[in-house]
């Protein structure tokens, strides 16, 4: 009888002693479980801090306290300039070309595309003309400095010193047949307001886009969208744009006549005869 309560009681302890052990068990399981989960969180946060924050940018109110301000949709233009990937534009056809083949600093890191602008600009126009060519190195990051150096601030609305290429991108604006549907979110009325189309099977087009001229704001958002990530200013740092702002207000779309693909664009001229 004493060896089978003895053998009873040992059992009795072994088994309790399993149980035990195996409450222990699930208990770190749990505990390391938990500091994983808590690991992850933390490195998810981290992953999170590093990525660019969804911000919904609306140009709506900038746009509204413009025409409010100066009591008319846009009218005047300042002129006509042509995009060039290393010089600043000029409403004068100043040929700077070997002064900026000379200097190394220029061509790595051009002065922003547009000239300096007073507030007198405000609420005006300023027409860029684009070949295909300078779009396409654009999305290459090839002969295309601005776009390599990443010189875009905000959304819809831009910093004066942004790339304007890099801004109809950051717009929507493809080589493909693939385009979104607010390219010209500076226009009140229509914030796509884009004449002709972008062809399709990568077929070449130049063209004309309309800047509008804006205030400075006080901060300019980092946002994310196609395939372009702005940069932020003013939001970090309490030091201000010195300059103005500017959005798309219209593009034009031209495409170029496929019958003269083979044939030099330096030759590929149209000569009007005067009779």
């Amino acid at each position: 009888m004493a060896t089978d309560a003895y053998d009873l009681n040992e059992a009795y302890r072994q088994t309790q002693s399993q149980i035990y052990n195996l409450q222990e068990t699930i208990l770190n399981s749990a505990k390391h479980s938990g500091s994983a989960d808590e690991r992850s969180a933390r490195d998810l946060q981290m992953v999170a801090d590093r990525e660019p924050q969804t911000t919904e940018v609306r140009s709506t109110q900038v746009l509204e306290y413009v025409l409010n301000k100066y009591g008319s949709a846009p009218r005047e233009s300042l002129g006509t300039l042509m995009y060039h990937a290393y010089k600043t534009g000029s409403f004068e056809n100043n040929d700077d070309e070997k002064r900026l083949l000379d200097d190394p600093f220029a061509v790595s890191m051009p002065r922003p595309f547009l000239p300096a602008l007073s507030e007198d600009s405000i609420n005006k126009l300023i027409t860029i003309r684009v070949f295909y060519e300078d779009l396409r190195d654009s999305f290459n990051h090839s002969n295309a400095p601005r776009a390599r150096n990443n010189e875009i601030w905000g959304c819809q609305v831009y910093t004066d010193d942004s790339e304007p290429l890099l801004v109809l991108r950051h717009c929507g604006l493809s080589l493909a047949d693939f385009n979104g549907t607010s390219r010209t979110p500076a226009n009140l009325d229509n914030q796509d307001f884009v004449q002709g189309a972008v062809p399709p099977d990568n077929a070449p087009f130049d063209l004309e886009m309309d800047l509008l001229i804006l205030p400075r704001l006080e901060q300019y958002a980092s946002v994310e969208q196609y395939g372009v990530l702005s940069r932020s200013w003013g939001v970090d740092a309490p030091t201000p744009h010195d300059g103005l702002s500017y959005g798309i207000y219209e593009i034009r779309i031209a495409t170029r006549d496929t019958s003269t693909r083979n044939i030099d664009q330096s030759d590929q001229q149209q000569i009007t005869l005067k009779w």
